[in-house]
């Protein structure tokens, strides 16, 4: 749909046609854009000031000109004269109506797609395996879902992904208070509660208890070695906590295209490691394995911690 800035750009250069002959550039495009002050007019071009000293006259009367050779009668008044060369338009209220109808009865809402389509990734939601979502996570929710709708109406190749947290050391916690804390019958009752409930209780004994901490992170560790147990307990708090979620999509009617979460990237992380020790860009300090930003960083945040 061509707008009415592209129509009367069109008119505007058909009259430098006609009147331009030598004068007028070869390259030169006029434009028409909205009015800086529409007390004036709707719209307005500053072609004349442009062009005038090619055409070897004040932009006063180069604009003179134009108006008396510019046809516009369907989508404006007669455009008016302005300052030391503007040329304003005033938009008929029957092509404003024409417009809003054409708009209206288009299912792109006048909305063209894009010519330059981007492969866009946008990564939201992501709530935390054993917990509830709480209201970052609906925020992140409905403003990615809002981009990720507005990107693919818009004609992009969109890729949406719940990037989830169900990798670490809060998970080995989890792990930890189920096989020790454990309330079965809260648990049949409201299976995401109880998970939330043994995640915050040892994750407080966590902190003040050495030995409970050492657990957590042998459980930790032995999720990420593959163990089946630890294997199995995983799954079963992310199938909880994923269909709880569900509930929270479906009412929203989002959708994504995948969840991957931070567990995806766990075999890539050994290779990625040895990558960044063997070409320098990461190095051992203090048995860590570090990024060094070379004082571009402030001291808080210098080294990054691989």
């Amino acid at each position: 749909m061509i707008t009415i800035t592209e129509q009367l750009s069109e008119r505007l250069n058909t009259a430098l046609v006609k009147i331009g002959k030598e004068n007028l550039p070869s390259n030169f495009k006029g434009t028409v854009s909205a009015a800086a002050d529409t007390r004036f007019g709707d719209y307005q071009t500053n072609a004349a000031m442009i062009l005038a000293k090619k055409f070897g006259i004040s932009p006063r009367d180069l604009a003179l000109e134009i108006i008396k050779e510019i046809d516009v009668s369907d989508i404006s008044n007669d455009p008016e004269i302005a300052g030391p060369g503007f040329i304003n338009f005033k938009i008929h209220e029957s092509t404003i109506l024409l417009r809003i109808r054409e708009i209206l009865s288009s299912d792109r809402v006048g909305v063209e797609k894009t010519l330059r389509p981007e492969k866009i990734l946008i990564d939201f939601s992501s709530p935390n395996i054993a917990k509830p979502m709480h209201i970052g996570h609906i925020r992140s929710t409905i403003i990615g879902d809002c981009l990720q709708r507005v990107a693919n109406f818009l004609g992009h190749d969109v890729i949406s992904d719940n990037h989830i947290g169900d990798w670490g050391t809060p998970i080995g916690q989890v792990i930890y208070g189920w096989k020790h804390e454990l309330n079965e019958t809260a648990f049949n009752e409201d299976p995401i509660k109880e998970l939330l409930r043994l995640y915050q209780l040892i994750k407080e004994q966590f902190e003040s208890d050495p030995k409970v901490k050492n657990a957590c992170l042998d459980e930790t560790v032995k999720l990420q070695s593959g163990n089946n147990e630890s294997i199995k307990l995983w799954n079963q708090f992310k199938e909880i906590t994923l269909s709880e979620a569900q509930k929270i999509y479906d009412r929203l009617a989002i959708k994504f295209d995948l969840t991957l979460g931070e567990s995806f990237y766990h075999d890539q992380l050994g290779p990625l490691v040895d990558e960044l020790l063997s070409t320098g860009i990461a190095e051992i300090s203090d048995d860590a394995v570090c990024i060094f930003s070379k004082n571009e960083l402030e001291p808080k945040n210098d080294p990054l911690l691989v």
